[in-house]
């Protein structure tokens, strides 16, 4: 990205791990069927693909969800769906230029595959592990200096989010 005075700066960018996350959703049933808006938010260490130092790293996504569930109305269901959500990547330190390190946050959509086990332990109480990956295309950057830019070609990051929720259905 180029910055308000014309210099260039270079966005280096984050090697992820598979993480887990709290996720938090509310949704409507509809017979097999469950549309849901889901929210996630963590923060970690990460390494900086070029740079030689662990940063710390900020993620959020909100976005929504369509699953089908298989063995419906039993009290254990498997969910298979997809889901769309934004996404925002804050990195500290990761962008450099002649005037040093900056943070940036890296700003873009993501499609996913959503997989999940519904268990019932009564008729409105059950837990749902699920496992989703997210496939993550950046399309712009936001740094202080250069403000806020598209990237000349998307940057492509793939992200497994493993979750347990505890739900409650009415």
């Amino acid at each position: 990205v180029v910055d308000k005075d014309g210099l260039i700066e270079t966005i280096n960018f984050p090697i992820t791990k598979v993480l887990m996350s709290p996720d938090y959703n509310i949704g409507v049933n509809i017979r097999e069927f469950t549309l849901a808006a889901s929210f996630q938010y963590w923060s970690m260490m990460g390494t900086i693909k070029e740079l030689p130092t662990e940063e710390k790293m900020r993620y959020w996504r909100f976005g929504i969800e369509f699953t089908y569930n298989f063995f419906y109305p039993e009290p254990f269901q498997v969910g298979v769906g997809l889901g769309y959500s934004y996404t925002s990547l804050s990195v500290q330190n990761n962008a450099t230029s002649i005037r040093g390190f900056a943070d940036s946050d890296l700003m873009g959509s993501a499609l996913a595959l959503v997989t999940n086990m519904k268990y019932f332990l009564t008729d409105n109480i059950g837990l749902c592990p699920s496992l989703r990956i997210y496939e993550n295309w950046f399309t712009a950057a936001h740094t202080k200096e250069a403000g806020t830019q598209d990237l000349k070609s998307y940057v492509w990051q793939t992200y497994i989010a493993v979750s347990i929720n505890a739900f409650v259905q009415f």
